[in-house]
């Protein structure tokens, strides 16, 4: 099965171009089996939502129950996570959060105010998994974050308009014990099936906490780049 673990969606992430029943057609057109939808989670994207951060994360969540429903009729699973930007630390890194839950997320904390350490202990605290999205996106200001400080890279991005910089990021995975994982960044058609992971299909995953233990216990999954396995 190919599992795309970076998805957006409208209107949420005000950048796709897609609204949520139509994320999972045009995922399975592209040859995507199932998917972990990590809409942006900073004041750019939230403020949108609503004026209150409880408004904010209540639209978060329906737009993902939205997604989900859309998926599940066409048989594919839709995993609910995040894509946090850290918007008072230098490069504002964004870190994609698996294992995360509807709970957690109701706990109405500003997550993009922490710091990269604060943000780490969070998770550590909840075990959810922390990994730096697209280090190397040097188009957009990111450069690597602090590699003690979060448990895995992003180390193929397949949005088609950055140089993923593939071999980089795996160095800098590899280079500090780190896990790894993929996924197209999926906002724009271009985008659609370009990256993610090969896993098996007796491995069952419907949820986050599933996703997130198959993170744990595959800490280097098989990557694919469309149309091929590059590892």
């Amino acid at each position: 099965m190919r599992w795309d673990l970076h998805v957006h969606s409208l209107p949420v992430s005000r950048c796709s171009k897609f609204q949520p029943e139509e994320v999972p057609v045009k995922l399975k057109e592209a040859g995507v089996d199932n998917f972990a939808l990590c809409n942006h989670y900073y004041p750019g994207h939230l403020n949108w939502l609503g004026e209150t951060l409880e408004e904010q994360v209540e639209a978060f969540i329906g737009c993902y129950n939205k997604v989900k429903e859309a998926s599940e009729k066409l048989g594919m699973t839709a995993v609910f996570a995040a894509e946090v930007r850290l918007i008072n630390v230098e490069n504002a890194p964004e870190f994609l959060l698996y294992g995360l839950t509807f709970e957690h997320m109701r706990e109405y904390l500003p997550l993009y105010d922490y710091t990269q350490e604060e943000l780490f202990d969070y998770c550590n605290q909840r075990n959810i998994l922390m990994y730096q999205a697209h280090p190397y996106r040097i188009e957009q200001g990111h450069k690597p974050a602090n590699p003690k400080f979060v448990h895995g890279i992003e180390v193929f991005n397949g949005h088609f308009k950055f140089n993923p910089k593939y071999e980089m990021c795996v160095e800098l995975a590899d280079s500090n014990g780190l896990a790894h994982s993929a996924g197209s960044d999926f906002h724009d058609p271009e985008d659609a099936g370009l990256g993610g992971l090969v896993i098996d299909d007796t491995c069952k995953i419907s949820d986050s906490l599933d996703l997130r233990d198959y993170l744990l216990a595959n800490k280097k999954p098989k990557i694919y780049q469309n149309p091929c396995v590059i590892c």
